[in-house]
């Protein structure tokens, strides 16, 4: 996580709160690390409904599909909508915005399967 960001980075999470780089690296490693703790997992998938880019920057946004304990009897899926703007840096794509927002928990497993997978490139070239 700390490697695709940059340390310029403005995050957005759930629509409510703005936090730096250092901010969201710090909670992803103590949130990691309870989850190792206590012999936990997530899985996330993606799904597009826009993505613009040009030589060196990139906005994309979708619905993401969070779940909790993934294969096992206690899993459980959360969905949002995500905006991320990426700015190419040398060869590499850095993310330096990136928004989420369950959108007072209205998106759902409709409107992630409703969004174009992640290698589906056609739906968006021009």
């Amino acid at each position: 996580m700390a490697e695709i960001h940059s340390k310029d980075l403005v995050r957005v999470s759930g629509g409510r709160n703005i936090s730096d780089y250092y901010s969201y690296i710090n909670n992803y490693k103590r949130q990691f690390a309870s989850m190792k703790q206590s012999n936990q997992s997530n899985s996330i998938a993606l799904r597009f409904f826009e993505r613009v880019t040009n030589d060196s920057v990139s906005s994309e946004r979708g619905v993401y599909k969070l779940t909790r304990n993934p294969n096992t009897a206690k899993a459980q899926s959360y969905y949002g909508q995500f905006h991320v703007i990426m700015k190419k840096i040398g060869d590499q794509w850095i993310i330096t915005m990136d928004y989420d927002s369950s959108e007072s928990n209205t998106i759902d497993e409709v409107d992630f399967n409703k969004a174009h997978a992640i290698d589906d490139l056609d739906k968006f070239l021009n």
